[in-house]
Protein backbone atom coordinates (compact mmCIF):
# COMPACT_ATOMS: atom_id res chain seq x y z
CA UNK A 1 0.00 0.00 0.00
CA UNK A 2 0.77 3.51 -0.43
CA UNK A 3 1.30 5.36 3.24
CA UNK A 4 1.41 8.69 4.46
CA UNK A 5 2.64 9.25 7.75
CA UNK A 6 2.54 13.35 9.54
CA UNK A 7 4.65 13.39 12.82
CA UNK A 8 7.39 10.91 11.17
CA UNK A 9 10.55 13.01 12.99
CA UNK A 10 8.56 12.28 16.62
CA UNK A 11 9.04 9.47 18.78
CA UNK A 12 5.70 7.57 17.78
CA UNK A 13 5.76 8.41 13.80
CA UNK A 14 9.80 7.36 13.02
CA UNK A 15 9.03 4.25 15.06
CA UNK A 16 5.24 3.69 13.03
CA UNK A 17 7.16 4.23 9.50
CA UNK A 18 10.33 1.71 10.24
CA UNK A 19 6.94 -0.83 11.01
CA UNK A 20 5.62 0.25 7.33
CA UNK A 21 8.88 0.01 5.48
CA UNK A 22 9.50 -3.43 7.26
CA UNK A 23 6.10 -5.26 5.55
CA UNK A 24 7.24 -3.69 2.81
CA UNK A 25 4.71 -0.65 2.10
CA UNK A 26 5.71 2.88 -0.09
CA UNK A 27 6.05 5.29 2.78
CA UNK A 28 5.78 8.70 1.98
CA UNK A 29 6.34 11.36 5.02
CA UNK A 30 5.70 15.34 5.62
CA UNK A 31 8.65 17.16 6.80
CA UNK A 32 9.01 20.52 7.55
CA UNK A 33 12.68 20.59 6.01
CA UNK A 34 13.67 18.25 3.49
CA UNK A 35 16.87 16.28 4.55
CA UNK A 36 15.15 16.13 8.16
CA UNK A 37 16.74 14.19 10.44
CA UNK A 38 14.34 11.09 10.93
CA UNK A 39 14.88 7.89 13.27
CA UNK A 40 15.36 5.63 9.86
CA UNK A 41 16.89 5.02 7.18
CA UNK A 42 16.11 7.31 3.96
CA UNK A 43 15.89 4.50 1.45
CA UNK A 44 12.37 3.57 0.37
CA UNK A 45 10.68 7.07 2.10
CA UNK A 46 9.74 9.87 -0.25
CA UNK A 47 9.71 13.40 1.96
CA UNK A 48 7.20 15.98 1.08
CA UNK A 49 8.24 19.28 2.41
CA UNK A 50 5.48 21.38 4.23
CA UNK A 51 3.48 21.91 7.49
CA UNK A 52 0.07 20.90 8.74
CA UNK A 53 -0.81 25.18 7.67
CA UNK A 54 0.85 24.46 4.00
CA UNK A 55 -2.24 23.58 2.58
CA UNK A 56 -0.53 22.86 -0.87
CA UNK A 57 2.17 20.45 0.73
CA UNK A 58 -0.39 18.42 2.36
CA UNK A 59 -2.48 18.14 -1.14
CA UNK A 60 0.67 16.97 -2.55
CA UNK A 61 1.44 14.52 0.47
CA UNK A 62 -2.16 12.95 0.41
CA UNK A 63 -2.35 12.63 -3.20
CA UNK A 64 -2.68 9.18 -4.02
CA UNK A 65 -2.31 7.62 -0.90
CA UNK A 66 -3.99 3.95 0.52
CA UNK A 67 -4.02 5.33 3.76
CA UNK A 68 -3.15 8.34 6.15
CA UNK A 69 -1.34 8.02 9.47
CA UNK A 70 -1.98 11.27 11.16
CA UNK A 71 0.45 11.51 14.39
CA UNK A 72 1.90 14.89 14.26
CA UNK A 73 0.97 17.29 16.66
CA UNK A 74 2.02 18.90 20.00
CA UNK A 75 1.86 18.17 23.83
CA UNK A 76 3.38 20.59 25.13
CA UNK A 77 2.23 24.41 23.64
CA UNK A 78 2.23 27.87 26.07
CA UNK A 79 -1.36 28.82 25.43
CA UNK A 80 -4.48 27.09 24.55
CA UNK A 81 -4.29 28.65 20.84
CA UNK A 82 -1.61 26.59 20.34
CA UNK A 83 -2.75 23.41 21.05
CA UNK A 84 -6.16 24.02 19.17
CA UNK A 85 -3.97 25.32 16.23
CA UNK A 86 -1.42 22.77 15.70
CA UNK A 87 -3.78 19.81 17.13
CA UNK A 88 -7.60 21.00 15.80
CA UNK A 89 -6.59 23.10 12.90
CA UNK A 90 -3.81 21.28 11.93
CA UNK A 91 -6.14 17.69 11.39
CA UNK A 92 -8.83 19.53 9.92
CA UNK A 93 -6.05 20.71 6.98
CA UNK A 94 -5.13 17.43 6.77
CA UNK A 95 -8.64 16.43 6.17
CA UNK A 96 -9.92 19.04 3.51
CA UNK A 97 -6.73 18.14 1.89
CA UNK A 98 -7.68 14.55 1.59
CA UNK A 99 -11.29 15.78 0.58
CA UNK A 100 -9.75 18.04 -2.38
CA UNK A 101 -7.10 15.62 -3.87
CA UNK A 102 -7.73 12.02 -2.08
CA UNK A 103 -11.57 11.87 -1.28
CA UNK A 104 -11.46 7.82 -2.22
CA UNK A 105 -8.85 7.36 0.24
CA UNK A 106 -9.24 3.82 2.00
CA UNK A 107 -8.41 4.51 5.97
CA UNK A 108 -7.78 7.66 7.70
CA UNK A 109 -5.50 6.95 10.48
CA UNK A 110 -5.60 9.61 13.93
CA UNK A 111 -3.23 9.07 16.53
CA UNK A 112 -5.14 10.76 19.86
CA UNK A 113 -3.94 10.47 23.71
CA UNK A 114 -5.69 8.73 26.46
CA UNK A 115 -5.74 12.77 27.55
CA UNK A 116 -8.54 12.43 25.56
CA UNK A 117 -10.50 10.06 27.47
CA UNK A 118 -9.38 11.86 31.25
CA UNK A 119 -8.65 10.82 34.34
CA UNK A 120 -10.85 7.76 35.89
CA UNK A 121 -13.03 8.07 38.77
CA UNK A 122 -12.25 5.43 41.63
CA UNK A 123 -10.97 2.36 40.35
CA UNK A 124 -12.78 2.38 37.05
CA UNK A 125 -10.90 2.46 34.00
CA UNK A 126 -11.58 3.74 31.17
CA UNK A 127 -13.56 2.40 28.27
CA UNK A 128 -14.52 3.58 24.65
CA UNK A 129 -17.89 4.16 25.25
CA UNK A 130 -17.17 6.83 27.96
CA UNK A 131 -17.91 10.42 27.67
CA UNK A 132 -14.73 12.03 27.13
CA UNK A 133 -13.72 13.98 29.86
CA UNK A 134 -10.64 15.41 29.53
CA UNK A 135 -8.78 17.90 32.41
CA UNK A 136 -6.27 19.57 30.26
CA UNK A 137 -6.36 22.03 27.09
CA UNK A 138 -3.85 19.15 25.39
CA UNK A 139 -6.80 16.56 25.98
CA UNK A 140 -9.57 19.07 25.00
CA UNK A 141 -7.97 20.05 21.48
CA UNK A 142 -8.06 16.19 20.92
CA UNK A 143 -11.40 15.42 21.79
CA UNK A 144 -12.35 18.38 19.03
CA UNK A 145 -9.83 17.09 16.64
CA UNK A 146 -11.25 13.37 16.97
CA UNK A 147 -14.82 15.11 16.40
CA UNK A 148 -13.58 16.75 13.03
CA UNK A 149 -12.33 13.13 12.54
CA UNK A 150 -15.41 11.40 12.64
CA UNK A 151 -17.41 14.10 10.86
CA UNK A 152 -15.46 13.25 7.69
CA UNK A 153 -16.85 11.19 5.37
CA UNK A 154 -13.61 9.06 4.90
CA UNK A 155 -13.59 5.37 6.75
CA UNK A 156 -11.23 6.47 9.93
CA UNK A 157 -9.72 4.53 13.08
CA UNK A 158 -8.68 6.87 16.14
CA UNK A 159 -6.41 5.21 18.46
CA UNK A 160 -6.10 6.53 22.36
CA UNK A 161 -2.47 5.21 23.45
CA UNK A 162 -1.43 6.26 27.56
CA UNK A 163 2.20 6.43 28.47
CA UNK A 164 4.20 5.20 25.42
CA UNK A 165 7.74 4.29 25.97
CA UNK A 166 10.31 2.71 24.70
CA UNK A 167 14.26 3.51 23.19
CA UNK A 168 14.62 6.89 21.66
CA UNK A 169 11.74 8.40 23.42
CA UNK A 170 13.09 11.80 24.76
CA UNK A 171 10.49 12.31 27.06
CA UNK A 172 10.63 8.90 28.88
CA UNK A 173 13.94 9.31 29.17
CA UNK A 174 13.65 12.66 31.77
CA UNK A 175 12.42 10.02 34.11
CA UNK A 176 15.32 7.72 33.55
CA UNK A 177 17.36 10.32 33.93
CA UNK A 178 16.00 11.54 36.79
CA UNK A 179 16.57 7.91 38.64
CA UNK A 180 19.59 7.46 37.15
CA UNK A 181 20.64 10.44 39.66
CA UNK A 182 19.72 8.79 42.36
CA UNK A 183 16.17 10.58 42.89
CA UNK A 184 12.74 9.59 42.69
CA UNK A 185 10.26 12.28 42.95
CA UNK A 186 6.46 11.72 44.36
CA UNK A 187 3.54 13.61 44.06
CA UNK A 188 1.17 12.89 46.54
CA UNK A 189 -2.02 11.00 45.67
CA UNK A 190 -5.34 13.03 45.69
CA UNK A 191 -7.44 10.87 48.16
CA UNK A 192 -5.73 9.10 50.81
CA UNK A 193 -5.31 5.41 51.14
CA UNK A 194 -4.65 4.85 47.05
CA UNK A 195 -1.73 4.94 44.69
CA UNK A 196 -1.49 6.56 41.29
CA UNK A 197 -1.88 4.31 38.73
CA UNK A 198 -0.86 4.10 34.57
CA UNK A 199 -1.83 2.36 32.22
CA UNK A 200 1.25 1.85 29.69
CA UNK A 201 2.12 0.57 26.00
CA UNK A 202 5.75 -0.32 24.59
CA UNK A 203 6.20 1.29 21.19
CA UNK A 204 6.54 -1.51 19.60
CA UNK A 205 3.32 -2.79 20.56
CA UNK A 206 1.52 0.71 19.50
CA UNK A 207 2.85 0.42 16.42
CA UNK A 208 1.90 -2.97 16.13
CA UNK A 209 -2.16 -1.77 16.96
CA UNK A 210 -1.52 1.06 14.44
CA UNK A 211 -0.91 -1.15 11.69
CA UNK A 212 -3.32 -3.81 12.58
CA UNK A 213 -5.88 -0.16 12.16
CA UNK A 214 -5.48 -0.82 8.29
CA UNK A 215 -7.53 -4.01 8.22
CA UNK A 216 -10.66 -2.69 5.77
CA UNK A 217 -13.19 -4.53 7.70
CA UNK A 218 -12.72 -2.57 10.90
CA UNK A 219 -13.78 0.91 10.32
CA UNK A 220 -15.02 3.83 12.17
CA UNK A 221 -14.05 3.29 15.48
CA UNK A 222 -11.60 4.32 18.55
CA UNK A 223 -9.45 1.96 20.58
CA UNK A 224 -7.38 2.34 23.36
CA UNK A 225 -4.34 0.44 22.88
CA UNK A 226 -2.75 -0.20 26.30
CA UNK A 227 -0.96 -3.41 27.98
CA UNK A 228 -2.71 -5.30 30.23
CA UNK A 229 -1.38 -4.49 33.07
CA UNK A 230 -1.53 -1.62 34.67
CA UNK A 231 1.21 -0.05 37.46
CA UNK A 232 1.70 1.87 40.14
CA UNK A 233 3.89 5.34 39.76
CA UNK A 234 6.20 3.08 42.35
CA UNK A 235 6.20 0.59 40.59
CA UNK A 236 7.10 2.67 36.88
CA UNK A 237 10.28 3.81 39.14
CA UNK A 238 11.37 0.73 40.82
CA UNK A 239 11.63 -0.99 37.95
CA UNK A 240 13.62 1.93 36.08
CA UNK A 241 15.68 2.10 39.42
CA UNK A 242 16.20 -1.74 39.29
CA UNK A 243 17.82 -2.26 35.48
CA UNK A 244 19.77 1.03 36.50
CA UNK A 245 21.12 -0.86 39.36
CA UNK A 246 20.84 2.46 41.79
CA UNK A 247 20.03 3.23 44.90
CA UNK A 248 17.56 5.85 45.09
CA UNK A 249 16.15 8.46 47.37
CA UNK A 250 12.17 9.03 47.29
CA UNK A 251 11.66 13.11 47.32
CA UNK A 252 8.37 14.29 48.24
CA UNK A 253 7.43 17.23 45.72
CA UNK A 254 4.23 19.42 47.66
CA UNK A 255 1.26 20.70 45.28
CA UNK A 256 2.12 23.52 46.18
CA UNK A 257 5.45 23.66 45.24
CA UNK A 258 4.74 22.41 41.71
CA UNK A 259 1.83 24.40 41.38
CA UNK A 260 4.59 27.49 41.74
CA UNK A 261 7.26 26.05 39.74
CA UNK A 262 4.20 25.43 36.90
CA UNK A 263 3.23 29.28 37.55
CA UNK A 264 7.25 30.61 36.88
CA UNK A 265 7.16 28.58 34.14
CA UNK A 266 4.41 29.82 32.88
CA UNK A 267 6.06 33.49 33.11
CA UNK A 268 9.00 32.00 31.64
CA UNK A 269 7.48 30.90 29.06
CA UNK A 270 5.63 34.22 27.93
CA UNK A 271 8.93 36.00 27.67
CA UNK A 272 10.92 33.42 26.05
CA UNK A 273 8.29 32.07 23.49
CA UNK A 274 9.31 28.66 24.29
CA UNK A 275 6.75 25.69 25.64
CA UNK A 276 8.30 23.53 28.76
CA UNK A 277 6.67 20.10 29.98
CA UNK A 278 5.40 21.70 33.51
CA UNK A 279 2.79 24.49 33.08
CA UNK A 280 -0.07 25.10 34.97
CA UNK A 281 -2.28 22.90 32.27
CA UNK A 282 -0.01 19.97 32.56
CA UNK A 283 -1.00 19.79 36.24
CA UNK A 284 -4.41 19.03 35.65
CA UNK A 285 -3.05 15.82 34.06
CA UNK A 286 -0.57 15.02 37.21
CA UNK A 287 -2.61 15.21 40.13
CA UNK A 288 -5.23 12.72 38.95
CA UNK A 289 -4.31 9.28 41.20
CA UNK A 290 -5.56 7.20 37.80
CA UNK A 291 -4.61 7.06 34.56
CA UNK A 292 -5.88 3.73 33.19
CA UNK A 293 -7.84 1.96 29.98
CA UNK A 294 -9.13 -1.44 29.47
CA UNK A 295 -7.85 -2.54 25.73
CA UNK A 296 -10.45 -5.28 25.49
CA UNK A 297 -12.29 -3.86 22.67
CA UNK A 298 -8.61 -4.05 20.72
CA UNK A 299 -7.98 -7.06 21.62
CA UNK A 300 -11.40 -8.73 20.73
CA UNK A 301 -11.93 -6.54 17.32
CA UNK A 302 -8.76 -5.93 15.90
CA UNK A 303 -6.79 -9.21 17.49
CA UNK A 304 -4.03 -7.16 19.29
CA UNK A 305 -2.20 -9.17 21.79
CA UNK A 306 0.73 -6.68 23.05
CA UNK A 307 4.11 -8.31 23.34
CA UNK A 308 6.02 -6.53 25.91
CA UNK A 309 5.67 -7.71 29.55
CA UNK A 310 6.82 -4.13 31.36
CA UNK A 311 9.77 -5.30 33.07
CA UNK A 312 11.12 -6.49 29.79
CA UNK A 313 10.22 -3.19 28.01
CA UNK A 314 11.83 -0.99 30.50
CA UNK A 315 14.94 -3.19 30.48
CA UNK A 316 15.13 -2.77 26.82
CA UNK A 317 14.95 0.77 27.08
CA UNK A 318 17.52 1.33 29.60
CA UNK A 319 19.85 -0.55 27.91
CA UNK A 320 19.46 1.33 24.26
CA UNK A 321 19.97 4.23 26.33
CA UNK A 322 23.29 2.96 27.89
CA UNK A 323 24.24 1.55 24.44
CA UNK A 324 23.58 5.25 23.02
CA UNK A 325 25.40 6.43 25.17
CA UNK A 326 22.55 8.86 26.70
CA UNK A 327 23.20 7.29 30.50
Amino acid sequence: MKILVTGATGFVGSALVRKLLSEGHDVRVLVRQKAARLNFNFDGVEQIQGSLSDLAALEAAVHAQDVVFHVAGVVAAKSRDEFFEANVEGTKNVLAAIQSKNPEIKKFIFVSSLAASGPCAGDHSRVEGDNPEPVSHYGRSKVEAEEWVKRSNFPYIIFRPPLVYGPNDRAFFTVIKTVARGFRPSVMPTQKGVQKTYSTIHIEDLTEALFKGMNERVTNQIYHVAANEFHTYDEILNEIAKNLGRKTLKVSVPKTVLKLAAFGLDHVSKLTGKSYPLNRDKLQEIFPDRWTCSNEKLKTELDFQPKYEFSDGIRETVDWYRKQGWL
